[in-house]
């Protein structure tokens, strides 16, 4: 009787180690493909931007670094590590104003992630990528250059109730900037800056009345000298990118409309 309990017993053992290794075997298979998928389908991505720039007759670049000089300043790139700005095309008009539009590339390593003040202003992930066995997050990034700008540092995106509540415990490392006479705009825009004084000019009523078409497109809106971005909440198809370009051109009118920070002459004397 006890050699039938024993020899029951070393089958279910033997019996949960052969499960055991099924199951991380088929787990294994499992991880392999669906990251294989990943990564052919992030590669086709890639050719397809690379094509499209192609069939417009633009300039593709892989990376472009320019916009990234200076992150570490950036409030808008908190939290992102191994940052990167890839799939780039570039525009350049007759003016000499240029626009690069691409995805901005951030890593999140894997493993728990730390609550942090930082934490609240970091854009949400819109990807993956298993190479290098971290998480890869993906969003468009459009760029502006124009030398008749000279903006000072600001940085705007969407009031979101998780702000709200986070500005009440105080854990944004950022101050929104209000403005009591237009509770419209202070209510749906987060606008933070080092430079409040300043930037109180910079959005005159008229600026903030024109941003206001803006607010539920969930852009990230960021200003700096010559250069304005856009970083957007998604990853759009290459034939939609004049969408996000027809709109950082708009948001460059509006804010040239304030003679104090544009100066078509900085553009000739840059030339």
């Amino acid at each position: 009787m006890f050699f039938l309990v024993n020899f029951s017993a070393r089958a279910r053992s033997i019996g949960e180690i052969f499960f055991t290794i099924g199951f991380c075997f088929l787990a294994l298979i499992i991880y392999l493909v669906y990251h294989g998928y990943r990564d052919a389908k992030k590669r086709k991505r890639d050719k397809q931007i690379e094509n499209y720039a192609k069939r417009k007759k633009l300039r593709y670049l892989p990376f472009f670094g320019e916009p990234l000089k200076f992150k570490d300043s950036f409030n808008c790139f908190n939290g992102m590590s191994d940052l990167s700005f890839i799939n780039v095309i570039e525009k350049v008009d007759k003016d000499k104003v240029r626009i690069y539009i691409g995805e901005l590339q951030w890593v999140q390593p894997m493993g728990p992630v730390q609550i942090s003040k930082g934490n609240y202003d970091c854009s949400p992930s819109m990807g993956m990528d298993s190479s290098y066995d971290k998480f890869k997050n993906y969003q468009n990034m459009c760029v502006c250059f124009d030398d008749s700008f000279d903006l000072p540092d600001f940085d705007l995106m969407r009031e979101t109730i998780g702000k709200k509540a986070a500005e009440v415990l105080r854990l944004n490392n950022t101050e929104d900037i209000d403005f009591d006479e237009d509770k419209e705009f202070s209510d749906a825009w987060w606008l933070s800056s080092n430079m409040n004084m300043v930037v109180t000019e910079l959005f005159t009523r008229e600026v903030r009345k024109k941003f206001m078409q803006y607010v539920n497109k969930n852009y990230r809106i960021v200003g700096r000298k010559n250069m304005l971005l856009i970083i957007a909440d998604k990853l759009y198809e290459p034939e939609d990118y004049t969408k996000i370009e027809s709109d950082i051109r708009s948001i460059a009118k509006i804010l040239s409309s304030n003679k104090k920070f544009y100066d078509p002459e900085l553009k000739k004397d840059y030339l």
